[in-house]
């Protein structure tokens, strides 16, 4: 596997490398680690050639961490340009299989709320995208921690739309590491609907890999709010799901499911396109 991470180097954004290790360290796998200097967004003082090269030596440090844990690394990358579209490149460049960026949780007070680059690339791309949940505490921007323990892949809860290609988010899944229980949902608009996508569902957990652990049911009620109170219930450390690939417009306008599942929950987000 080929992961690339993306880190603005503040330490919510680090904490992406200690994901990384918990659910790539066992198995390995090659990384690329980028730091993008975004013009546009750039608001602190000093030289442009100066911050690269302090990103550098930032990035190496961290580097060595996870080279200790058996991962190689393949590349340092510091570039100039658009945030999103330079990790997109890069990921292009490197044949990345996932990006792992951070998010702060809900509630977080530091002004980085879902939403910019991470909702960007999520949406923009064509491969799959692990957002980290960090928390701070109230008051306190430099004191994070991941929401949730060890591999974010430890207990996965897919939502799927059968009317979406389902079976594309669970071979996504099933190629990344560290992947422990698995539980399938789709949430219907009324009991009628629920009967026949319950037949649809064992369907697809038919079709999973021997010796995968999975469980599934379908759920009644608004998608975003049952996915998120399901997560919560069976103490999800991910949720994989589609994101909204559509324009800016039809996100504002008609919402997005997959948007404000990443807002309000409490644990990694798995945006898993199914595009090539």
């Amino acid at each position: 596997m080929k992961y690339l991470a993306a880190v603005d180097l503040s330490e919510a954004s680090l904490l992406a490398l200690d994901a990384l290790r918990a659910f790539a360290g066992q198995e390995g796998g090659d990384v690329t680690l980028l730091h993008v200097v975004d013009l546009d967004l750039y608001t602190a003082g000093g030289s442009i050639p100066g911050i690269m090269e302090f990103a550098k030596e930032r990035l190496t440090q961290e580097s060595v961490r996870l080279s200790d844990c058996g991962l190689r690394i393949t590349a340092i990358r510091v570039e100039q340009g658009d945030s999103t579209q330079t990790i997109l490149r890069v990921a292009a460049e490197e044949k990345s299989d996932l990006v792992v960026m951070t998010n702060l949780g809900k509630g977080a007070r530091t002004g980085r709320l879902f939403g910019s680059t991470a909702e960007r690339v999520a949406t923009s791309g064509a491969i799959p995208v692990l957002i980290e949940r960090v928390g701070v505490a109230e008051g306190d921007s430099e004191n994070c921690c991941r929401l949730v323990e060890g591999s974010p892949f430890e207990r996965t809860l897919v939502a799927v739309d059968l009317a979406d290609d389902p079976g594309a988010i669970l071979s996504r899944l099933w190629t990344l590491p560290g992947v422990g229980t698995a539980r399938i949902v789709h949430v219907a608009e009324n009991d009628t609907a629920a009967a026949d996508a319950r037949v649809r569902l064992g369907d697809l957990t038919a079709a999973a890999p021997e010796g995968a652990r999975l469980e599934s049911d379908v759920l009644v009620g608004d998608p975003a709010t049952a996915i998120v109170q399901d997560a919560a219930a069976w103490r999800a450390t991910a949720i994989a799901l589609r994101p909204c690939t559509h324009g800016a417009l039809h996100r504002a306008f008609w919402g997005s499911v997959a948007r404000a599942v990443a807002l309000n929950a409490n644990c990694s987000i798995l945006f898993t396109p199914t595009g090539d």
